[in-house]
């Protein structure tokens, strides 16, 4: 009997929601990690159907729940928000069982947007996803000075020591922190951020609304735009997230004046309130905290391991895709 299944068979449910604790599973789907950088391993709990209705998250590593835990307080606040439709699973328990964290939601009725279907989504998708977007934004809000240092300032100087950095790196580092802390001049709208909003992420239902899942990197205030440059960055990149094709294509489409996906993006911020004229240091932000959030805990968890593998994790942080279209808008900015 797998982990998830011992614990709604053998655990104390009466205090948990009814969703989970009358639910008894007639099989359990366990879905492999495609991502190195993972921390978890997912389950779909079946009923009589064959039809996946709870979804459980399990630590790989059983002492390492933070972003868990995390993730559970998002899906509640998102829970709290009171709309009609769900925009992200329901959160039903976060509990430790045999020395394991479960993260245990509702599972989304729908298709991921990543698929054929979907390879290209056509102008009319955008607008609902930019509308999605704008939805779940806090307009009576403002971000205060206090968000850079937590979300760049401080990671950056952290990853810096981690990677014990070339000076070619810590001068990259230092522009990167002078440029982006210019947003802090603009009173920018706070959304409630995903964090991870690629199409793989988003699941469209068979009424055509929109919800996302895996929120694990999400915040209650996060950077306006963030969330709408990481799926168009998806949406635009050719042949997947690798490569020279992707950095070709965030050349043509974000940093040529003309492109598309800039047009897009300069778009959902005004209609926030945003000068189109930040997009550059949006996207040099929304970049940075994606490398920052992902590659950080990673160098984290290496730097007592053997030397190997901790320069096993260097060497893929600096060859990490999105790290190269974090140099190149660096690029871009200073011509």
């Amino acid at each position: 009997m797998n982990l998830v299944e011992d614990f709604l068979a053998n655990a104390d449910l009466s205090d948990l929601p009814p969703e989970l604790s009358a639910f008894r599973p007639t099989g359990t789907l366990l879905l492999s990690s495609r991502r190195d950088t993972s921390r978890y391993a997912t389950a779909l709990l079946l009923d009589s159907s064959g039809t996946p209705r709870i979804v459980a998250k399990i630590v790989r590593r059983p002492h390492r729940q933070e972003r868990l835990a995390a993730e559970f307080e998002m899906l509640q606040l998102l829970a709290g928000r009171g709309t009609i439709h769900p925009v992200a699973p329901l959160p039903l328990a976060l509990v430790q069982h045999r020395d394991h964290w479960l993260l245990l939601e509702t599972a989304i009725d729908g298709m991921l947007l990543d698929g054929k279907r979907f390879a290209r989504p056509p102008r009319r998708l955008w607008q609902r996803v930019d509308q999605w977007l704008v939805d779940l934004s806090s307009p009576t809000a403002t971000a205060d000075a206090a968000w850079h240092d937590e979300q760049i300032s401080e990671p950056l100087r952290w990853i810096e020591d981690a990677l014990a950095a070339t000076a070619e790196e810590r001068s990259f580092f230092a522009a990167t922190e002078s440029l982006t802390h210019q947003l802090t001049s603009v009173a920018l709208p706070v959304p409630i951020e995903h964090g991870d909003f690629f199409k793989s992420h988003i699941a469209v239902s068979r009424s055509r609304r929109l919800a996302a899942i895996d929120w694990e990197l999400g915040r209650p205030k996060g950077l306006i735009g963030a969330d709408a440059a990481t799926f168009l960055i998806g949406v635009f990149s050719s042949g997947g997230l690798a490569g020279e094709a992707t950095a070709v294509a965030y050349a043509r489409h974000f940093l040529d004046a003309g492109g598309l996906a800039r047009q897009w993006l300069q778009d959902h911020l005004a209609r926030q309130g945003v000068e189109r004229s930040w997009v550059d240091h949006i996207l040099l932000a929304t970049l940075a905290r994606r490398v920052l959030n992902i590659w950080g805990p990673v160098v984290a968890d290496t730097a007592n391991a053997p030397a190997p593998q901790f320069e096993h994790a260097r060497a893929l942080f600096r060859n990490f895709w999105s790290l190269r279209l974090w140099r190149m808008t660096m690029e871009h900015m200073a011509h």
